[in-house]
């Protein structure tokens, strides 16, 4: 899949979208007036990224991006086609593995999934959405973008032939804090990541 042939069967509209969503994923954290040369010097950057927004812009890219790519396991560097800057793409795919590498992946799953609805769902609503994208044809090429890989997952597909296997994703979400519940439904519990690097 070129470039090219990737942005003719992509509208302007949608490009436009994706865009606006990354630019509201992170706050760049100004420096002390005393640092604010030297760290600009040595491409000093700080942000403030708002993983509930991180999620969403994430898992509407994917949506994007297989919607216009016939082949799969075949990534489209999509932020070479969309004006995010690459320090940003860098802090967020910073969050995203380490998240990956802490998480059980049907965990993870589930919290990009409820990020995704921002009025809540009802348990059965998450555990059938969960299920659905797990089960999908192009599943795989979704969580490419969402920072996992194939292994991961396959291992969380077959977490689902475990009976309680969602009575256990819920347990670890309130235990790392990724969870809310008010009035029976589900909601997504979110939290800011300050990332940066500086000349020391």
């Amino acid at each position: 899949m070129t470039a090219q042939s990737f942005t003719d069967k992509v509208s302007p509209a949608d490009k436009t979208r994706l865009e606006a969503l990354w630019q509201n994923v992170a706050a760049v954290n100004r420096p002390p007036p005393e640092t604010a040369t030297a760290q600009a010097l040595a491409l000093g950057v700080n942000f403030r990224i708002h993983l509930i927004k991180a999620f969403q812009a994430a898992w509407e890219t994917s949506k994007v991006i297989v919607k216009g790519t016939a082949v799969a396991h075949a990534p489209f560097d999509i932020f070479a086609w969309l004006d995010v800057g690459i320090d940003l793409v860098g802090a967020v795919e910073a969050i995203f593995a380490a998240l990956v590498q802490r998480m059980r992946p049907i965990d993870y799953v589930t919290c990009v999934i409820l990020a995704n609805h921002p009025n809540g769902m009802t348990p059965d609503e998450l555990s059938g959405a969960v299920r659905d994208f797990l089960s999908g044809t192009r599943a795989d090429e979704y969580a490419w973008y969402l920072g996992m890989n194939q292994s991961r997952v396959t291992r969380a597909k077959e977490v689902l032939a475990n009976e309680d296997w969602f009575e256990t994703v819920l347990e670890k979400l309130r235990e790392t804090e990724f969870l809310d519940e008010r009035q029976k439904k589900l909601l997504f519990r979110s939290h800011d990541f300050n990332l940066g690097w500086r000349k020391e």
